[in-house]
């Protein structure tokens, strides 16, 4: 007698749990997660700490039939931004449609499957890691330069468009300069060596120094991950407040 495909499906989430569990982190099984838009339910829920830093990581499974298509993609994606989680983890058997994997491009999800993470271990997460950290660098380096350059004009016609987006964009383009240098040093197999001050809001118009150094990519990975966050989300606030601009204007 066949397995049924609800089992199926429940059998791998497990092993895919235990994987987790086998790298020493804290894993839940079908939780749930309460976001700014309401619950999800999430297949494992991975938490850890590493260098003093929290981690949260969730993990969509698909044992189907066939390959995962590009709009479950799309959703995992926004349900992983809403939560907030640090990386999103979606594990098929049967692989992904090639679309899937342009959706994925330039985020913090990782389309992989159970196979290709025992062969990896965690070695192999930093490497898918290293991989989609390149591509949301260079990407938002060109948004911030756009972003930069916009402020820049209205700032001298005196009309401000960012809240303190003097400070944090410019510094944003800092870090993402630096992130892809220590990146192209990691794939050398150098250590990455990122050395950098960024100021971090703590209250109206104070600012805090923080300082980030990583040894290995491993440690770039837990370190760098925050700031390539904290540097998506100026940039967004940027696009946020042009767009506002050019609506006004019309």
């Amino acid at each position: 007698m066949t397995k049924s495909t609800y089992r199926k499906g429940r059998e791998y989430q497990e092993e895919t749990a235990n994987y987790f569990r086998a790298l020493g982190y804290d894993v839940e099984v079908e939780t749930t997660i309460k976001a700014a838009r309401g619950e999800y339910d999430i297949d494992i829920w991975v938490t850890f700490s590493e260098y003093g830093i929290d981690q949260k990581w969730a993990v969509e499974c698909k044992n189907w039939k066939g390959p995962v298509k590009k709009g479950d993609v799309a959703s995992f994606i926004r349900k992983v931004q809403d939560i907030g989680a640090h990386a999103g983890f979606m594990v098929s058997a049967r692989g992904f449609q090639s679309g899937a994997y342009d959706v994925a491009q330039k985020t913090n999800i990782h389309l992989t499957s159970l196979e290709e993470l025992r062969v990896g271990g965690r070695e192999g997460i930093v490497k898918k890691w290293s991989t989609s950290a390149m591509e949301r660098v260079i990407d938002l380096k060109l948004r911030c330069e756009r972003s930069i350059a916009i402020d820049a004009v209205h700032h001298r016609l005196n009309r401000p468009i960012i809240y303190n987006g003097e400070v944090s964009l410019p510094y944003s383009m800092k870090f993402l300069q630096m992130m892809e240098q220590a990146l192209n040093e990691g794939r050398k197999g150098n250590p990455p060596g990122l050395f950098v001050i960024i100021p971090q809001i703590t209250g109206p118009n104070t600012w805090e120094p923080v300082g980030l150094a990583a040894n290995d990519m491993s440690m770039l990975m837990i370190k760098g991950e925050q700031f390539i966050r904290e540097a998506e989300r100026h940039v967004k606030r940027s696009e946020e407040a042009i767009a506002k601009l050019k609506q006004s204007s019309n």
